[in-house]
């Protein structure tokens, strides 16, 4: 069992079952095969397989999604075909007493194919919660000797331990865009006192024809 675990991560990013992270990775493999070849910066979308996040400059909200800017740029030379948007939503994180949720280190635990894309819709310092990130490679040597069949209090106390100080805080201005793989090692949201982070975050997928509008009813990606 471990070693099909360590498959999934490894070839698939995924910590979905074999079988199902398999069927995701054959479904991107289609709509490249079925889409115009879209490569535009091929060292970014390099970048992002080796560490496992990307931070793009702040855009206005009109630029965001824009054809042919950063964001699109970047996600079309990832997935080298149309990406979609199949989940979002904005929120606004103020101070609790202690971390929970996922304010704790974590991985979201979907589809290797999944890219998260957070944009800060207000200027984030150290003290406003920032997103914190452990790059792919880490997560992967952490993921390899996490114990089985751990609560969820363990497990967050095993990362915790293994972590430490490894991690990069992403601080930045309001409209600055974070693209991470959804399982590698993060948290986030987590202000001192008297202070307040607001975001939004989009789940983004290959697709065979580019969608960046989000769902009315926003869903979990349909199974395959």
């Amino acid at each position: 069992m471990r070693l099909i675990h360590d498959l999934s991560l490894r070839h698939h990013r995924s910590r979905l079952p074999w079988r199902e992270a398999r069927r995701y990775t054959r479904h991107w493999r289609a709509c490249q095969l079925e889409s115009p070849r879209l490569v535009v910066d091929s060292r970014a979308a390099s970048d992002f397989k080796e560490c496992g996040h990307l931070v793009i400059g702040a855009e206005s909200d009109s630029d965001t999604w824009r054809v042919g800017g950063p964001l699109d740029q970047f996600l079309s030379s990832f997935y080298e075909c149309p990406h979609a948007i199949f989940y979002g939503k904005s929120y606004k994180s103020e101070h609790e007493p202690i971390r929970s949720g996922s304010q704790l280190w974590h991985a979201d635990g979907g589809p290797g194919t999944c890219v998260i894309v957070m944009i800060y819709r207000s200027d984030v310092m150290p003290q406003d919660g920032p997103l914190q990130l452990v790059t792919w490679q880490r997560s992967l040597e952490i993921f390899r000797d996490e114990p089985q069949r751990a609560s969820r209090d363990q497990l967050c106390a095993y990362y915790e331990d293994r972590i430490g100080g490894d991690y990069q805080s992403i601080t930045g201005k309001r409209g600055t865009i974070i693209a991470f793989t959804n399982n590698t090692l993060h948290r986030g949201g987590f202000p001192a006192p008297g202070h307040s982070r607001e975001v939004s975050i989009y789940h983004v997928y290959p697709s065979m024809v580019r969608s960046v509008a989000v769902p009315e009813k926003s869903e979990s990606y349909p199974k395959l």
